[in-house]
């Protein structure tokens, strides 16, 4: 994992932190998790799930607007790749 990841990460913990989300990848030869796209509290939805390429896998952190401020991440695995690794 990059360092940008972790300062990225650690940024959007920070309650003030002007981060709605972030976007994770691996590089191309897979040795490393880098941030591949970040976005400012006045990001949409829309332009958060445009980060998540039908056939390539992404990890992402964001803030969610709720009654209650929360930090969650959650892995992106499209069903095409599913389905290519379990022939």
């Amino acid at each position: 994992m990059s360092a940008e990841c972790m300062e990225v990460y650690t940024e959007m913990n920070h309650y003030r932190s002007h981060l709605k989300y972030a976007v994770f990848k691996l590089t191309a030869d897979e040795s490393e998790i880098v941030v591949e796209a970040r976005g400012d509290r006045s990001s949409t939805y829309e332009e958060f799930v445009s980060h998540f390429p039908e056939n390539d896998i992404r990890w992402a952190c964001a803030w969610l607007s709720l009654s209650l401020s929360l930090s969650l991440s959650r892995a992106w695995l499209s069903e095409s790749l599913t389905e290519s690794h379990d022939a």
